[in-house]
């Protein structure tokens, strides 16, 4: 999966979540689920090459999660003013990190049966 790439179907599912009917965003919801898409691939971890294939569904929610909430707060905040990631963005980075650290054992060797 190239992380870069936005399909039209990803934004519209964005634009959806949001409510947005208007093209005059695109560039910059593009260029929040780019950035959004590299937080959760930090947060996880990027050392199994098919891994946010294989789990495509719970990486989308994740990422249209994040990318909605940078959106939702993209004004200029000052150090007193905080906005906590929805908690189904935990939950759901909870569970991928649960799954990527399966699989990483399951490429290292550490998970097969003899």
């Amino acid at each position: 999966m190239d992380i870069t790439v936005v399909s039209e179907d990803d934004l519209a599912l964005l634009k959806n979540s949001l409510r947005i009917d208007s093209n005059s965003d695109d560039s910059l919801l593009t260029k929040l689920v780019v950035a959004a898409r590299k937080n959760i691939i930090g947060r996880i971890g990027n050392k199994v090459a098919t891994f946010y294939d294989d789990n495509h569904e719970e990486f989308n929610l994740a990422t249209v999660l994040l990318a909605s909430h940078y959106y939702n707060n993209r004004s200029a905040t000052g150090d007193s003013q905080k906005y906590a990631v929805p908690l189904a963005f935990d939950d759901l980075i909870l569970s991928l990190k649960s799954s990527y650290l399966l699989a990483l054992s399951e490429v290292n060797g550490h998970g097969q049966e003899d």
